[in-house]
């Protein structure tokens, strides 16, 4: 009994950096991307089968925290097109552990050719609620467009986003936060926008150097501020301001806008109002008392109001 306690005493050192050694060589060693299949079935099975996450192998990463990354990741969500990026990674905080919540900080390689930067942490609307930090940069906007079926027109661009957002996945509560929005070498090649049994309504292509839109969310209702479309220079400038009211579904599955009150400036240059001859006269008898003529185009300056998207709106003086 001396023997083994001396043992322990002398060289408690020894075994523990022996210990701590065989402990870091099983996790390397450890064959990891054979977990694939079991992860997946276990990620399906915790979503009722509504969250799908396949990839071709897995590792163990120590900095900045402990977490594990994924290659060749493809994630399927429910209402949001297939997600695929060439490295995922995931590293949960202590609270994600003991309160068994979604916290930590995960990031992400060639989504929509861009980088994807989240940290989670508890949010302040609930005991279900998440506040979540998002930096995604240098994402592909003619990706992102691509994966949203239905849309009219596609678009290029770079674009950047940086969100604050505190929220509860349930929207029991409506999310608070701060959006900001910018893409650079935006164009918008021309499209048809189908009209039904009326035909079509085909729209000339716009080209904007930068597009800029700065939003804050506070109990459903989201304030635009310093939102702008393109510069003076560009064929079509713009900016907007004012508010509108949303209301979302579970997990963002719905976004219904109800009263809105936007103020709406915008300059045509003589080049798309040509392109739009056939429309001018249309516009002109909604906001054409509101509009002027400059050196860089012609004007156009309202402010509009409305209870929900299917009444009329009403149209004022800015």
């Amino acid at each position: 009994m001396n023997f083994i306690k001396s043992l322990f005493t002398q060289h408690k050192k020894k075994m523990f950096l022996c210990s701590l050694i065989t402990l870091i060589f099983t996790f390397i060693l450890f064959p990891f991307g054979d977990l694939s299949d079991k992860i997946t079935a276990v990620i399906a099975q915790q979503t009722n089968n509504t969250v799908y996450v396949q990839f071709d192998d897995m590792s163990l990463t120590m900095m900045p925290m402990p977490g594990v990354k994924m290659m060749n990741v493809v994630a399927e969500f429910p209402s949001v097109p297939e997600l695929a990026m060439s490295e995922l990674s995931v590293a949960p905080s202590l609270g994600a552990i003991f309160k068994q919540k979604p916290f930590g900080h995960a990031s992400a390689e060639d989504l929509f050719s861009g980088v994807l930067d989240m940290s989670v942490s508890g949010g302040s609307k609930g005991s279900d609620s998440i506040a979540a930090n998002v930096s995604f940069s240098d994402f592909n906007l003619r990706e992102v467009l691509r994966a949203q079926p239905g849309l009219p027109f596609t678009a290029s661009g770079i674009g950047q986003l940086q969100a604050n957002l505190d929220f509860d996945p349930n929207m029991k509560t409506q999310p608070d936060g701060e959006i900001q929005l910018s893409l650079r070498q935006t164009q918008i090649p021309s499209f048809n926008i189908p009209l039904g049994a009326m035909g079509i309504l085909p729209m000339p292509g716009l080209n904007w150097d930068k597009v800029m839109l700065k939003g804050k969310m506070k109990n459903g209702k989201l304030t635009l501020t310093d939102t702008v479309l393109g510069s003076p220079k560009d064929e079509l400038y713009g900016k907007i301001s004012g508010n509108v009211d949303l209301n979302m579904g579970p997990g963002g599955s719905r976004v219904d806008v109800s009263a809105y009150n936007l103020a709406i400036d915008i300059t045509l240059s003589e080049g798309l109002l040509n392109q739009l001859n056939a429309y001018m006269t249309l516009v002109d008898g909604m906001v054409g008392k509101y509009k002027s003529t400059g050196l860089t185009g012609t004007r156009y300056a309202f402010r509009i109001q409305g209870r929900s998207m299917g009444d009329f709106p009403n149209i004022t003086e800015l």
